[in-house]
C-alpha cells in the first residue's frame, strides 16, 4: 500500500536522485594503474561507495594494469569479500569493453557482447569474510579498460535431487545418553556436487562435530533441525565419491535422521520442474467463517465435516460475540462518494497526482477503478479492470526498486472456492499503467505465464519463515510493503488435518526485499526458462536461500475469541508495515486489521498494532531468535456515527502514527432484477496509531 503520498513523493525523488548518482559513480575504477590519480576526486568516490557497499554489493573489485603494447594489456584482477559470510563457489559477471583473450586462476563460463562469466579455479574456490582471491588475463583493448569497482556474485544455494544422492547414519558406539556417530553423503550422480550443505531434523542433540560445522539449528516440539555446511577442505563430492562427518550427541534412542535435504552451491540450475500450480481443492480444508454469510450456514458446514456440537459451537460463538472486550477508540472519517450501489471496496492506492486506484472484488476476481478528480475536487471513474484470479484484492501496495522504479504488490491464484490468495506478486507499475488498466480483463494465471513481462511471483508460502518448515497447507496469505521497499511482510494462515482434528496456524514472517530482488535478478540471466517465468518458490530448490532472506517470524496456533493477536474473533481484514529507527535500531510497525459487525457476522471492527524488533541474534543452542514483539489492539468508533456498524477493510501507515483505512457501512438492501442488491456507503478513516494502547497478553 502507498504510504503518506507526501512521503512517498519525496522517497521516489530522493531515490531516483541518488540512483542516477549512485550508478554514476559505481562504474568509476579503483584502478592501480600507472597514471595518477586526482586524489580529491578518489575521496569523493569512496564516501559514496561506502554507502553502496551498506546494502548493495557483495564484492570489492580493485585491478592492476602490469603491462601494455599494441592494444593489449595484462591485467591483475582482485576480488574483496565485503559481506559478513563467506562466499561460497564465487561466479561474476563482468562487463566489459574489450576482449579476453587468456586468462589464469580463473576460467570463462560464458561469453556475450556485453559481458564475460567469470568463475572460480579449484584452488580459489571461496572467499573467507574480509579474505582475497585474484586472477589474471590478457585482453585486448582500443580504449581504456573498464571495470566497475562492485560486483556481486551469481552462485545460489540449490537443492540436490534427490535421485543424485543418498545419506547413511552409522552408530560407532553408544553410553548412557549419549551416541557416537557419522553421517555419510554419497554422491550416486556423474556429476561434482560443490560446495555442499545438509539440513535434516534430528532425534539427537549434537555436542560435538568434525568434518563439517553447524551453521543454524532450530528446536521445535519433538525434533531438531539442524544446517550443517562443509569445512572448506571438503567441500566438493567428486562424481561416484562419497564425504563424511562425524559427531557426539545426546540421545536416549536409536539416532535417526528425517526429511534430509542436501544443497550444492552453484550456478548451474534448472527449475523448469520446481514448482506446481498448488491445484489443491477447497474441500482439503474447513472453510473460514468469512466465507458464509449467516450462522446457519456456517454452523451446519461445520457439522457435515465432522466437527461435534461443543466444536462447533466454540467456532461458531465469533458470530454472535457484539463486543470483544478490548476499549474503543474514536476515528474520524470522510465519505468516499462512491454511491450506494458500489461494490465494498477492499483496498485503494492514492496516487502523487491526485488521483487513486480501488480494488474491490467478487468471488475469486478484483476490479481495479482508476480515479481521477474532476474540477469540482470530485472523484469521477475513468477505467475499470476485472482482475481474474487476483482472488480478495486485499493485497494492492506500491513500492520503490533501485535501478527498476515503482513496482506494485499484488497476490492471486486463490483456492478454489475463489476466495483467498495463495500467490504473491511484483508487478512493474509501467505495466500495470500500459497493460493492465487499458483491458476490461486481465487475467493472473495467463500473466504469470507469458513472457517478458517482468513479473516476479512467490509461492509456497506455507513454507515462508525462518524455519522454512510448514505448519500445514496454506489457506491463504497477505502482503504489505514498507514505504522504502525494504521490507516485506508476510501475514498467512496454515491448515493441518480435517474436520474436528484440524489444527489452524497463523504466521507473520518478515523479509529483506533486496535479497529477494537479487536473487530473481540472478534468475533472470539464467537461461530462457528464467527469463519467462521468473518465481520464488519458498518449499522449492531455493529454500535455503529464501529462508536466510528471513528476518524474522513468529505464529500462533487458532484461538476463538479476541486473544488471538493474528487473527481476533476468527477475522482478518488486512495488513500494513512501516520501519522506524530508534537507539540506532531498525523496529517495525504491523497494523492489522479485522471484524464485520454489519449484518450477519457481528464480529467487532479493531484495529491491531505489532511493535516488532529483530536483532539477528541466535541463543545459545544456535537458534535464531524469534520476532520481540508487542501486540495492542481496540474497537473503532467512527466520529458521527457511534451507533453503526461497519465492516473494516484494507488501509496504509501514514509516517509514523497514523493510520488510514476503510470503513463500509451496509444502508439498505433493495429487490433489482430478482436478486437482493446491496447498498453501501463508504468512508475514508483515520486513527493515531498511538491511540492503539489496549495490550494483547
Amino acid at each position: 500500500m502507498l504510504k503518506r503520498i507526501e512521503r512517498q513523493i519525496a522517497c521516489i525523488l530522493v531515490l531516483a536522485v541518488l540512483l542516477c548518482y549512485t550508478n554514476f559513480e559505481a562504474i568509476k575504477v579503483n584502478a592501480q594503474v600507472v597514471e595518477t590519480q586526482n586524489i580529491e576526486q578518489q575521496k569523493s568516490n569512496d564516501k559514496i561507495t561506502n554507502k553502496i557497499v551498506d546494502t548493495n554489493w557483495d564484492i570489492k573489485v580493485s585491478y592492476n594494469i602490469t603491462s601494455k603494447w599494441d592494444n593489449h594489456c595484462n591485467v591483475d584482477i582482485t576480488l574483496e569479500n565485503i559481506t559478513d559470510k563467506r562466499i561460497d563457489n564465487w561466479e561474476i559477471y563482468l562487463p566489459v569493453n574489450y576482449e579476453i583473450e587468456n586468462i589464469w586462476n580463473a576460467r570463462i563460463t560464458e561469453t556475450t557482447e556485453e559481458e564475460y562469466t567469470i568463475r572460480n579455479d579449484e584452488w580459489n574456490q571461496d572467499i573467507p569474510v574480509s579474505g582475497f582471491v585474484s586472477f589474471g588475463m590478457t585482453v585486448k583493448c582500443f580504449d581504456e579498460i573498464e571495470i566497475p569497482e562492485y560486483l556481486n556474485t551469481n552462485c545460489l544455494w540449490v537443492k540436490v535431487d534427490d535421485e543424485k544422492y543418498n545419506i547413511d547414519i552409522k552408530t560407532h558406539s553408544q553410553w548412557d545418553d549419549k551416541v557416537n556417530g557419522q553421517i555419510i553423503i554419497n554422491n550416486i550422480s556423474n556429476e561434482k556436487i560443490e560446495d555442499w550443505s545438509i539440513v535434516f531434523d534430528s532425534n539427537f542433540q549434537i555436542e560435538e562435530i568434525w568434518n563439517a560445522k553447524i551453521f543454524e539449528r532450530a528446536d521445535f516440539e519433538d525434533i531438531i533441525n539442524y544446517d550443517i555446511e562443509n569445512s572448506g577442505y571438503n567441500q566438493n563430492i567428486p562424481a561416484k565419491q562419497s564425504v563424511e562427518f562425524g559427531f557426539i550427541a545426546t540421545c536416549d534412542e536409536e539416532s535417526d535422521i528425517s526429511n534430509v535435504e542436501l544443497y550444492s552451491m552453484g550456478s548451474e540450475f534448472d527449475f523448469s520442474e520446481e514448482e506446481n500450480e498448488d491445484d489443491y481443492g477447497v474441500d482439503e480444508f474447513v472453510l473460514d467463517s468469512d466465507s458464509f454469510r449467516t450462522e446457519e450456514e456456517y454452523t451446519n458446514y461445520l457439522l457435515e465435516k465432522g466437527f461435534t456440537d461443543e466444536d462447533t459451537e466454540n467456532e461458531v460463538s465469533t458470530f454472535s460475540m457484539r463486543r470483544s472486550g478490548e476499549m474503543s477508540v474514536q476515528c474520524t472519517g470522510a465519505s468516499m462518494k462512491l454511491g450506494l450501489g458500489a461494490r465494498a471496496t477492499q483496498n485503494y492506492l492514492p496516487l502523487s497526482d491526485g488521483s487513486r486506484y480501488l480494488m474491490s472484488t467478487k468471488n475469486q476476481h478484483a476490479f481495479a477503478t482508476y480515479q481521477k478528480l474532476d474540477a469540482t475536487g470530485n472523484f469521477v471513474n475513468v477505467s475499470t479492470t476485472k482482475m481474474k484470479n487476483f482472488a480478495h484484492g486485499q493485497t494492492f501496495e506500491q513500492f520503490f526498486v533501485p535501478k527498476e522504479g515503482e513496482q506494485y504488490l499484488l497476490a492471486g491464484n486463490p483456492t478454489s472456492d475463489g476466495t483467498f490468495a495463495r500467490n504473491i506478486a511484483i508487478m512493474p507499475r509501467s505495466y500495470f499503467v500500459n497493460n493492465v488498466l487499458p483491458k476490461k480483463k486481465f487475467n493472473f494465471t495467463k500473466w504469470c505465464k507469458k513472457k517478458g513481462n517482468g513479473f516476479r511471483i512467490m509461492s509456497g508460502l506455507e513454507c515462508a519463515n525462518a524455519e522454512g518448515k510448514a505448519t500445514g497447507t496454506l489457506f491463504r496469505t497477505d502482503a504489505a510493503v514498507t514505504a522504502s521497499g525494504s521490507t516485506l511482510v508476510i501475514w498467512k494462515e496454515t491448515r493441518k488435518g480435517s474436520g474436528r482434528n484440524q489444527k489452524r496456524y497463523y504466521e507473520i514472517s518478515l523479509y529483506d526485499v533486496e535479497k529477494l530482488i537479487k536473487y530473481y535478478e540472478i534468475l533472470s540471466r539464467k537461461g530462457k526458462n528464467q527469463k519467462e517465468k521468473l518465481r520464488l518458490s519458498f518449499s522449492g530448490s531455493l529454500k535455503k536461500e529464501l529462508k536466510s532472506a528471513c528476518i524474522g517470524s513468529f505464529r500462533e496456533k487458532h484461538k476463538t475469541n479476541q486473544k488471538s493477536k493474528l487473527k481476533p474473533n476468527g477475522s482478518f481484514q488486512s495488513i500494513d508495515i512501516e520501519e522506524y529507527f530508534e537507539d540506532g535500531k531498525a523496529w517495525y510497525q504491523v497494523v492489522l486489521t479485522s471484524g464485520n459487525e454489519i449484518g450477519y457476522t457481528n464480529r467487532p471492527i479493531t484495529v491491531s498494532k505489532l511493535v516488532l524488533h529483530p536483532d539477528g541474534k541466535k541463543d545459545n543452542k544456535g537458534n535464531k531468535k524469534p520476532l520481540k514483539y508487542k501486540a495492542y489492539r481496540n474497537r473503532i468508533e467512527l466520529v458521527g456515527h457511534l451507533s453503526d456498524k461497519f465492516e473494516i477493510e484494507g488501509g496504509h501507515i501514514m509516517g509514523r502514527s497514523t493510520y488510514q483505512f476503510i470503513l463500509v457501512k451496509e444502508v439498505n438492501s433493495i429487490q433489482l432484477d430478482g436478486t437482493v442488491k446491496k447498498l453501501r456507503e463508504q468512508y475514508l478513516a483515520k486513527v493515531d496509531l498511538d491511540s492503539i494502547s489496549t495490550s494483547i497478553q
